[in-house]
């Protein structure tokens, strides 16, 4: 049985716990907020799952490989490309993944499987930020803005999907609002100020689309043309009225523990990370 020590709060420790809870094989030893370092002193923890927000990453995730421990890290991995550096060089030789949820959709991995040669078109379209509600750190364009929050995701899992990428121009509206930015291997646009809600891959006349503003993570659809497509169900599954967002996060909780080489590491996180760097550079 492998211990497991879960480092956050808010939204983000109502992913993981429950995901990890999920896993055969782990006991949630202990879950802490404020006083996480007591959590790595622990000898039953074997597992940190950081799930705070992106400012905090690198000082958590560093002093967790420091103590010998396997890590998952919420994205992005850090807020700088310094730090994201620091955290893979402290990696050597540990086993670490990135929470990239997308990479561990059933309908994401069809959609790759059926991929041709075409440029990758990715629009997502949220109104996160045109609801009322108190300011937070989610407001901060370095962790919470158009590419930290959902840039991020798109741009690793634009080159899951294609290969290496690279930024040959980007537009940045507001304190990171909305952004659109050429690749090499395509082309998105994302926005947390539009009325429409949408998230949709397309390349050639092959879709992955999800619309639902309820269920933004499972409600994935694939065609081709006007035909939908079958895709295979997750390998976990929580009921509807939870947080879609378990089911991947319990999916790379199980990759990690059984070592899987193909999970999102830190190293991936530290191409993000110098992509979106890349299109801040090149907006400014």
């Amino acid at each position: 049985m492998a211990g497991v020590g879960i480092v956050g709060r808010g939204f983000g420790l109502a992913v993981h716990e429950p995901g990890w809870r999920l896993v055969p094989g782990v006991e949630v030893v202990g879950v802490a907020g404020r006083d996480w370092r007591e959590l790595l002193g622990d000898p039953r923890v074997e597992i940190v799952s950081v799930a705070t927000p992106p400012a905090t990453h690198a000082e958590i995730g560093l002093a967790a490989l420091a103590a010998g421990k396997t890590v998952l890290c919420e994205k992005p991995l850090a807020t700088t490309v310094a730090d994201a550096e620091r955290l893979v060089a402290a990696a050597a030789g540990a086993r670490t993944a990135v929470n990239f949820s997308y990479r561990a959709l059933p309908a994401f991995s069809r959609f790759q499987e059926l991929l041709g040669d075409e440029p990758l078109e990715v629009v997502w379209r949220v109104g996160s930020r045109l609801q009322p509600g108190p300011p937070g750190w989610k407001d901060d364009p370095l962790q919470g803005g158009a590419l930290a929050a959902y840039g991020v995701h798109a741009l690793d899992y634009v080159e899951w999907l294609r290969g290496p990428t690279e930024v040959l121009g980007a537009r940045v509206e507001g304190a990171e609002d909305a952004v659109s930015i050429e690749l090499s291997t395509g082309r998105l646009e994302i926005s947390l100020v539009s009325p429409e809600h949408v998230h949709r891959l397309r390349s050639g006349d092959l879709v992955l689309e999800n619309a639902d503003r309820r269920d933004p993570v499972r409600a994935f659809t694939l065609r081709r043309g006007h035909v939908e497509l079958e895709v295979p169900p997750p390998r976990f599954r929580v009921s509807r009225a939870a947080d879609g967002r378990i089911e991947p996060l319990a999916t790379h909780a199980a990759a990690l523990l059984a070592g899987d080489p193909d999970l999102p590491s830190f190293a991936d996180g530290l191409r993000a990370q110098r992509l979106l760097d890349d299109v801040r550079r090149l907006a400014s």
